[in-house]
Order: structure tokens, then sequence, then C-alpha cells
């Protein structure tokens, strides 16, 4: 089976050194169990193509929203021409889907998208930007041309199966992330951080991701403030970059939290596991979410979670059991709960172990690789059934 992907993921495409994550490691086990994975990706114009395995190659488009658009059907174009393509793929139903459907038409090759977010129709994504009215009209007329559509939790294919796609060409599953290493307690490490940043005997509240409107910091921030009164001593860490960084630590300064909150930037990979390890609870106070991997590597090293009770959280977390969930629109009740977990170390362990054991049983990603390359398989198989695929 020859696959190609389209997919918006830079990492792909990117020197060894500079890699962020395990997205390459994943693709490669994809690669595994096919004949030929083709990905063209959205890495910016002038990279050369990068062969990850034997039978994984990555194709750089340009980065521009049109451009890549553009770009990336060309390339496409000549995968297509000069090799048997037996499905597409692509990570979305916006840019990368309809890339896909252009393809589609042209080859009458079967398109499987992903939607790795709750945004279709969601008011804090279409609030964000402008053009993601149209985006949003886009994406929902492109899922209907789709043979195979995948999600990472049931509320979202409720969604679909709401604008009358049929239930047989969805499938529910979690993305495939690399978990062990989130289970490993380097003591050494643990410590540095732990030694740079504690004030005091306090204790340490943690965020990862990007640092963009969709996962709503300037919420988290507020509630550091309520913190801060009760317990002044509470470190908060934020790890990542993104285009609000500016703006939230202009913010935090303006808040009086300038003693209480890091912002680190990237931290890279291979170090996240220490700042897991190191904090005494996990926050994520998202707007909107697909299936966050940092609760599930929270989880993984026995930490409580704190996120907001959105699509793909409640999937992750389980309310009052791995952990809380809050109205994302409410930084006093996240306040709270992290005020609780702060003041309660014994509840704080239990629900880290509760999380851990929970996220062992349900997301292991040899199944989910397994399961998505099956997905691809069937989507091949009901194409050719309903006469889409000569």
């Amino acid at each position: 089976m020859n696959v190609l992907m389209i997919s918006l993921d830079p990492t792909l495409a990117m020197d060894g050194e500079s890699v962020v994550g395990d997205s390459r490691e994943r693709h490669i086990l994809y690669g595994k169990y096919l004949s030929h994975l083709f990905i063209v990706v959205r890495a910016g114009k002038g990279k050369k193509a990068r062969r990850l395995s034997d039978n994984v190659i990555v194709y750089p488009a340009a980065s521009g929203s049109l451009c890549f658009v553009w770009d990336a059907y060309k390339i496409t174009r000549q995968l297509c021409e000069k090799n048997r393509i037996d499905l597409i793929v692509t990570q979305d139903p916006l840019l990368t889907g309809l890339v896909g459907y252009l393809l589609k038409r042209k080859y009458k090759i079967p398109i499987e998208m992903h939607l790795h977010g709750d945004y279709l129709d969601n008011k804090y994504w279409l609030r964000e930007r402008w053009i993601n009215f149209f985006l949003n009209r886009l994406g929902k007329q492109l899922i209907t041309k789709a043979d195979g559509l995948r999600v990472v939790g049931p509320a979202i294919k409720s969604r679909l199966i709401s604008y009358g796609i049929s239930d047989d060409r969805i499938w529910i599953i979690p993305t495939p992330v690399s978990l062990v290493k989130f289970m490993k307690y380097l003591s050494p490490k643990v410590s540095n951080v732990r030694k740079k940043y504690l004030l005091n005997k306090g204790k340490i509240v943690l965020f990862v991701g990007s640092l963009i409107k969709q996962k709503n910091i300037p919420n988290l921030l507020k509630a550091a403030v309520i913190v801060a009164v009760r317990h002044p001593e509470t470190t908060f860490l934020i790890c990542g970059e993104g285009r609000d960084r500016n703006n939230l630590e202009t913010l935090s300064e303006k808040l009086g939290l300038k003693g209480n909150i890091f912002f680190l930037g990237n931290v890279p990979h291979t170090m996240l596991p220490s700042y897991y390890h190191a904090c005494d609870l996990f926050v994520l106070p998202s707007h909107y979410e697909g299936l966050p991997k940092v609760l599930l590597e929270a989880a993984l090293a026995k930490k409580p979670v704190i996120a907001t009770n959105v699509t793909g959280s409640q999937d992750a977390v389980l309310d009052n059991v791995t952990g809380f969930l809050v109205h994302p629109d409410s930084h006093e009740e996240l306040a709270e709960k992290i005020i609780q977990l702060l003041e309660d170390p014994s509840l704080a362990r239990e629900l880290g172990r509760n999380a851990e054991k929970h996220v062992l049983a349900n997301f292991d990603p040899e199944t989910n690789i397994r399961r998505i390359v099956d997905m691809w398989r069937k989507t091949i198989e009901l194409a050719i059934d309903r006469g889409k695929r000569p």
C-alpha cells in the first residue's frame, strides 16, 4: 500500500538537531506497515526532500497559506503521476484537505482526512481570525467528500454525524505518541529544575504548549494572581513558544506576577520529562483541543492534571479521578482547583497515580499505529465497494 500524506508538521522536514517531539519516529513506524509513505509538508521553500527511512520520504512545500496549497498541489501531482498511490491522507479538512480533494478529483484516489481538533463551528476558533469563518465553510464542505475521517474523540465524531456524515466513514483513534520516556524519573535533572525555579519551599505548576490564543493562557495568569495571594511561594513554569508570548509576558507583569511566572520558551523534548517530574501539578487551560498529548505525558509522570472541560481534554482526564475539569472561561474555578491540589498533597498523589493507570490502559501508541494503518486499508476497500476507486 502506497500512501500520500499532506501534512502541516514542519518538524518532519527539519534537521535532526532542530526537531521537537516524536513525530518523525511515529511516521517511520507508519512506514513499517506500508510499501511507501510519501509526505508533503508545509515547511518553506528551499529545503530538500528528506528520507526518514528506506520507504518514508518527506517533500517540503511553501509555508504561506495560499502558496502552500499551490506548491503542495504541484508536488503531489508529480508524485501521483510517478507512483501508484492507493490513498491520500490529509492532516485536516482545511488547507491540506483542499489539496487532497483536488488530487482525488483528478486521479480518482480515495481520501482520508484527519481532524485533530474540535474547531468546526467552534465559537472560540471562529473568533481567533476572520479567515476562520471561510475555513469553517470550506472544512464542512470537504468532509463530505472524504472516503474516511479520523477523529481523536467521540464528541468530534458526534458533531460530524450531525453534519450528515455516515457512521461507517468515521474512526475514533487517538494520535499515537511515544510516552515511555515520560515515566522515567531522572533524579539529577529533576533536582536541577526544582532548585532553579522553586521559591522558598513552594510548589511548581507547569504548562507545556504553544503560546497561542487557543491555549487560553491569560486565564491561567489571572488564576495565578489568586493562587499567589494564598500561596506566594508558588512557581508557574510556562514551557513553549508562540506568537502571543510578548503579550503574555506583558500581561504577567501588569498582573504583578513577575516573581511567580517564568516563560521558558521551547524546552528540548529530551528535557521535558524532567519538567513533568519536577512539577507538582499540570494545567492546560485551552479553549478547545483535539487530544492533548501533554495531558498524557503529565499523567505518565504521575502528576494530577487540571484541564478545561472541552472536547479532547474530556477524553484524557477523568474528572475527580485523574484530575479536574473546569470551565474554560472561569479563572476563579481554575485557581480554586490549583489551590486545592497545592494544599492537599495526598489527593494530588492519588490523582497522579490514577492518571498513570488510565493512560497506560487506553493510549498504547503501537496499538493505535496499527489501528490507523488498518483504517487506511478499510478506507480503500470501502471506496472500491462504492465504485470510487478504479
